[in-house]
């Protein structure tokens, strides 16, 4: 168990943070780690403070507070050897649901304790920019005039995620959350942003190419680097954090009512056997779409609009899990 921890929380996570902290500190103390704690104030601190810790040679790197926190301290840490330990106190916690991390600030600071650290992958990604025959797209099964045409483009940002990317209609709808209703309702910030996407968001055409050489196209993408989306909904039936490539599914989305289909199918994982859905492994996926017309989000958070190029990094996270 490493000895030297750094405590980052964000206080709008959940009502009342110093006793929350306060918590955790004597918890992660008692169990003989020495601990400093540091309180965000605006997006990008827990991103630099881990960036810090991590050059610092600081074993650990333990977040408390939600899903969009935890992907800045991916982004900090991830290639080097300091440890992520999660203490979910945010409105979804989706990654530490989903490997069973408990809610309560001692349980969760005893899986950092007592449970085991394994390796895992994340994803990159990378928005592109520059000249490409925007509107001339190759035909299915072009995968590799695709990748070529990429190839082409110059990066523009570049980010991690643990979780998912996803472009189109979810993406959308992220880039409406209301923040300020987020740290009330949590949850239910998302569904009203999903609600206003569904009536308002007009969803053009993403080309869609995979490692493998083939292409798709559809309106909606969801490539996922975990099994669940948005909580306990299974996105990708059977997918796995540890597994090294990514589970996407290619929503076609003909019409607009066949988006209700799929979200009413979606808690039963059934939504990868209707008609206009694809669900594919891949490691690698290039998004294609006009510049500024289909927007991404990763790990629950805005980052910008496609074309994008995105690969699975395997082994590049050490993560706090809970012992078998």
């Amino acid at each position: 168990m490493p000895t030297h921890a750094l405590l980052i929380a964000n206080p709008v996570a959940r009502g009342r943070p110093g006793r929350w902290v306060a918590r955790a500190v004597e918890r992660l103390r008692a169990g003989g780690l020495e601990v400093e704690a540091r309180l965000t104030a605006r997006r990008g601190d827990a991103q630099e403070w881990a960036r810090e810790a991590a050059a610092r040679g600081v074993a650990l790197v333990a977040v408390m507070g939600g899903d969009g926190t935890v992907n800045e301290a991916v982004n900090a840490i991830a290639a080097t050897p300091t440890a992520l330990g999660m203490i979910p106190t945010g409105a979804c916690n989706v990654t530490a649901m989903e490997l069973g991390i408990p809610r309560g600030v001692e349980a969760a600071c005893d899986v950092v304790l007592r449970g085991r650290v394994e390796t895992v992958p994340v994803g990159r990604i990378q928005l592109l920019e520059g000249p490409a025959p925007f509107g001339q797209w190759p035909s299915i099964g072009a995968g590799g005039a695709l990748d070529e045409t990429a190839s082409r483009m110059t990066v523009a940002k570049e980010s991690l995620f643990l979780m998912m990317a996803g472009a189109g209609f979810d993406a959308d709808a992220v880039a409406r959350v209301n923040l300020k209703w987020k740290t009330i309702i949590g949850k239910g910030a998302y569904y009203a942003a999903a609600l206003q996407a569904f009536l308002r968001y007009r969803a053009p055409w993403i080309t869609v190419g995979f490692d493998a050489g083939d292409t798709a196209v559809g309106r909606a993408v969801v490539v996922s680097n975990i099994r669940t989306y948005g909580g306990p909904f299974p996105m990708a039936p059977g997918g796995d954090l540890r597994q090294p490539y990514f589970n996407v599914c290619v929503f076609q989305l003909a019409r607009r009512w066949e988006l209700l289909r799929i979200l009413a199918a979606l808690p039963f994982g059934r939504h990868v056997r209707l008609p206009g859905v694809i669900f594919t492994k891949a490691r690698s996926v290039t998004l294609m779409a006009p510049p500024g017309a289909v927007p991404i989000q990763t790990d629950g958070d805005f980052l910008g609009f496609a074309p994008a190029k995105i690969e699975i990094i395997p082994g590049a996270l050490r993560l706090c899990t809970p012992s078998l």
